[in-house]
């Protein structure tokens, strides 16, 4: 059994930062390379984009409790 010492506050602040910072780069660039290749959005492009915008809202909800 793994046993929590201490406070895990500035360790879940560090991730709900980073994390979405990471998957939006990770995002604007997809929908860079597509435009660069000339390709259109598919369906998965948009799902992706969808799952975007819940991470950022569950990120943000988990941040609004780290005071």
């Amino acid at each position: 059994m793994i046993e929590f010492t201490g406070d895990q506050r500035p360790t879940i602040l560090a991730l709900g930062i980073t994390l979405p910072i990471i998957s939006i780069l990770s995002v604007i660039l997809r929908f860079e390379a597509r435009r660069v290749k000339r390709v259109y959005l598919g369906a998965d492009d948009w799902t992706i984009l969808a799952a975007l915008v819940c991470l950022n809202i569950c990120s943000g909800y988990l941040l609004s409790f780290q005071s």
